[in-house]
């Protein structure tokens, strides 16, 4: 017994550069600042975040179970 699916792989060094390209031309900023929490921006009023903290993230999201791996995800 087993499970079959269908799935893709990409080169994440093509493909975070190209994203980040597509992200500017249609007019997305970057904004680049330190915070000590992710519900700071909420609070300012930001709709999406791009978080790109790895191995930060836990003490960002004040959430102790939050286990850091490598990789992207690309959705």
């Amino acid at each position: 017994e087993g499970i079959e699916y269908v799935t893709y792989t990409c080169e994440s060094s093509m493909m975070l550069p190209w994203l980040m390209e597509k992200f500017r031309s249609l007019g997305g900023i970057i904004r680049p600042r330190k915070i000590d929490k992710l519900s700071e921006l909420a609070d300012e009023g930001y709709g999406i975040v791009i978080n790109c903290t790895g191995l930060g993230a836990r003490q960002l999201v004040g959430d102790k179970t939050v286990q850091p791996i490598r990789g992207h995800l690309t959705r």
